[in-house]
């Protein structure tokens, strides 16, 4: 099994603090996903942790999950 994509979700809600959640997305070749949620203090770590995950989706695409 090898991982095909990392993909963060930020939605927007009235029901966050900060109006909004971040979820992430891994999918694999065998066509297992799981979803993941994060929680941070500010809209602005919301937007940076979304723009590590995309870098880290790079790094990791292709690698086996369970050896991360």
């Amino acid at each position: 099994m090898k991982i095909t994509s990392i993909r963060p979700w930020l939605i927007k809600s009235d029901a966050s603090y900060w109006g909004e959640f971040l979820f992430v997305e891994v999918t694999t070749n065998e066509g297992v996903s799981g979803w993941g949620e994060i929680t941070t203090t500010t809209k602005l770590a919301n937007r940076a942790l979304c723009t590590i995950l995309r870098q880290i989706g790079v790094a990791v695409t292709g690698e086996d999950p369970a050896r991360i």
